[in-house]
């Protein structure tokens, strides 16, 4: 098996907190500042989306690491165990920030200045988003990592595409790694991959990353 050092991990928490940092200013930007300031879309743009990549070069890794783990603890590769892990990984953090997306929309019209969920608004000025609203549908997207692909990603927090991103891409890894025992079950899993993902040419652009 392939451990992380400490210091190891740490130096990846340490990339990864200073990519989160940066897609947060950016997304802050476009939201906010870039509406009103005019200034600073590109640059800002740049560092936001190379952070992104940042977070899918960590993911592919992982995903090499936690499959050569499996492979290597179980003698041959474990599909559910595999899966199981995969699925506490993303479950947890997905379905806090469902949760907080659904009490936000609760209360906001109590805080929001127009009683409403509508956000406040700038003559001349265009936001991106004109309102915090949660639809049901976009929740069950983002639930069963659709959104994006099938379903429209929750307008609310639009970062969440990335999520589904990486949920299929755990899928493509796990039915490339079953092939050599199991490969009906790997067949399966690759055609459903490639039907839900297949009119999303990003998610085809990104694999190799």
């Amino acid at each position: 098996m392939v451990r992380i050092t400490r210091d190891q991990s740490r130096q990846l928490d340490s990339i990864r907190a200073l990519s989160a940092l940066i897609v947060l200013f950016g997304h802050t930007n476009q939201t906010l500042l870039f509406p009103t300031l005019q200034k600073g879309a590109t640059v800002v743009g740049y560092f936001t989306q190379l952070s992104v990549m940042v977070f899918f070069v960590l993911s592919g890794f992982l995903i090499g690491k936690s499959v050569y783990n499996n492979s290597a603890k179980n003698g041959a590769f474990d599909i559910v165990q595999y899966g199981r892990d995969r699925a506490l990984r993303l479950y947890p953090p997905l379905i806090a920030a469902l949760a907080l997306m659904v009490l936000i929309a609760a209360v906001a019209p109590l805080f929001f200045p127009s009683g409403t969920h509508s956000l406040l608004s700038i003559p001349g000025v265009t936001f991106v988003r004109s309102e915090y609203t949660v639809v049901a549908k976009e929740l069950f997207g983002a639930l069963t990592f659709l959104n994006g692909f099938k379903t429209n990603t929750p307008t609310v927090n639009g970062p969440l595409w990335s999520l589904s991103y990486e949920a299929w891409y755990y899928v493509l890894a796990g039915g490339l790694a079953i092939w050599p025992t199991r490969k009906w079950l790997a067949v399966a899993l690759l055609v459903l991959t490639v039907f839900i993902t297949r009119k999303a040419s990003l998610f085809y652009i990104l694999a190799p990353v």
